[in-house]
């Protein structure tokens, strides 16, 4: 697959195109009008009218291409799909998330979020939480919940703990509103997993996912908080940067970021392609 970039300003490309077919456009009725012979004047004018088609499909590929979001779900639907090996799904039952909790709590122990609030979470955005499964066992999951802009910048001031994360924050699932803002709570590989491509057919799985279902607004901002030195590693290797220090948040943690711009939705896809990605 092939990922580009393109530096121009994307609005004065944007017009930049629109102009010149306009131009194309009016100087082929120009010469149409000033041709006698018959012939000459209808290859004259299918030309034009190829040449206006051509104009108007770039235009509109264009457009596509600088809709962040829009480019994200293409390329993570051009992602081959993985094995039948892995089954994934989102948390179906209480069961199941109260399974998921126990897991986070051995990991994060004092810093995990109370099985209430989580709950609450999932209950107000089902699709919050995505499993990857083995053979009936658990293998990974993955946390990402809409917020409100209000949420994210309070988050991302470094002023917000994920523990006060309210379900009044979340975008909930029957709204009908586009979703920019995402909070991810959770990448989690058990450990007998870590050398094997589990994280990548999680992220991949659980994204593809995300970018077809999501309601994404046209341009997506996401934030992480980095827990560990494995996991600060993987998210900046797709994409991510840091926002704040460890001193600068209430969690103390340094703080990461996501912005769908090109460059950084071409760095995660290549991550989710390769075998680069961090154990």
């Amino acid at each position: 697959m092939h990922l580009f970039a393109i530096k121009m300003n994307k609005r004065a490309l944007k017009y930049l195109t629109f102009l010149s077919t306009s131009l194309s456009v009016v100087s082929g009725i120009a010469g149409l009008l000033s041709i006698q012979n018959k012939t000459q004047a209808i290859l004259a004018f299918a030309i034009m009218a190829a040449l206006a088609i051509c104009g108007l499909i770039f235009f509109l590929k264009f457009k596509r291409y600088n809709n962040g979001a829009a480019y994200l779900q293409d390329c993570i639907n051009a992602i081959q799909s993985p094995s039948e090996e892995w089954v994934y799904h989102y948390v179906q039952n209480e069961a199941e998330l109260r399974s998921i909790w126990r897991i986070s709590q051995d990991l994060y122990q004092e810093d995990n979020v109370d099985y209430n609030t989580v709950l609450s979470w999932w209950k107000c955005y089902p699709a919050g939480i995505f499993i990857l499964c083995r053979n009936s066992n658990i293998v990974g999951y993955f946390s990402m919940w809409p917020i409100k802009e209000a949420t994210f910048k309070q988050i991302s001031s470094g002023r917000r703990r994920e523990r006060e994360l309210k379900r009044q924050s979340i975008i909930g699932k029957d709204s009908t509103e586009q979703r920019p803002y995402w909070y991810i709570t959770n990448i989690v590989v058990q450990k007998k997993y870590r050398k094997t491509d589990a994280i990548k057919t999680l992220l991949r799985e659980a994204l593809r996912k995300w970018v077809n279902e999501g309601n994404l607004a046209d341009d997506v901002k996401l934030c992480a908080f980095g827990y560990s030195k494995e996991g600060k590693a993987l998210i900046k290797g797709f994409g991510f940067h840091e926002l704040k220090s460890a001193d600068e948040t209430a969690d103390n943690l340094p703080l990461y970021v996501f912005t769908s711009t090109n460059q950084n939705i071409n760095i995660l896809v290549n991550r989710l392609t390769n075998n680069t990605i961090p154990n």
